[in-house]
């Protein structure tokens, strides 16, 4: 079989003629290239969330849908970089799970420091037992 006619689980084929390989940079095809695996809401609360060098960067609070239909982590924000404790909303697409952990993976600390504070309504909170796909990852 071909290369073109091969297809992989989830993929749709590209169209004739086009390149076979171009790269989709969004946050979703990037956590899709991840492996998501299959997770309960519940599981993720109270997670600490650590950056490339295992740093805390703050506690899982809550999950969250916004009214566009994506999943958000609301996260606690730690003192230890001198930022005021104050609540953000993480992009499910940007982090991965390790172990007991959750991984900020497309993000650096400084642009975490400056995501703005997340304030009540911004979505609706998902329950503890529903199920959710998050992305792996490794040390």
């Amino acid at each position: 079989m071909s290369r073109q006619n091969m297809l992989v689980a989830g993929t749709v084929p590209a169209p004739a003629g086009a390149p076979l390989s171009v790269p989709d940079d969004s946050p979703e095809a990037r956590m899709a290239r991840r492996f998501p695996q299959k997770v309960k809401v519940g599981f993720l609360v109270g997670m600490t969330l650590i950056e490339y060098d295992r740093r805390a960067l703050g506690q899982v609070k809550e999950v969250v849908r916004t009214p566009k239909g994506k999943i958000d982590l609301i996260v606690l924000t730690s003192r230890r970089f001198g930022w005021s404790r104050r609540l953000v909303a993480v992009p499910i697409e940007v982090i991965g799970i390790l172990g007991q952990q959750v991984k900020v993976l497309d993000i650096s600390a400084d642009q975490f420091g400056a995501l703005p504070t997340w304030i009540e309504g911004q979505g609706s909170k998902i329950p503890d037992d529903e199920t959710i796909l998050i992305a792996l990852t490794k040390s």
